[in-house]
């Protein structure tokens, strides 16, 4: 009977754990999907940013030419 008892609290044990596991298996997968699409959102903001900046100061080469500009004070 001792032995039965202690058979179950291990089996009991093991099933506490494998659900543990598994919960921290989801919190890990949500955590980095989460962090791949703040990134990813950054990432086409950054993107939106350069383009909105060439459109409006007249295309890529003058906002380059502007960038040099503001740089080296001429």
């Amino acid at each position: 009977m001792k032995d039965m008892a202690t058979a179950t609290t291990r089996g009991n044990e093991q099933e506490i754990s494998q659900i543990g596991v598994n919960l921290l298996q989801i919190t890990f997968r949500a955590s980095l999907v989460l962090t791949l699409l703040i990134t990813f959102m950054i990432g086409l903001w950054a993107i939106a940013a350069l383009a909105g900046g060439a459109i409006s100061s007249g295309g890529p080469f003058e906002m380059v030419r502007g960038w040099f500009t503001a740089i080296g004070g001429a």
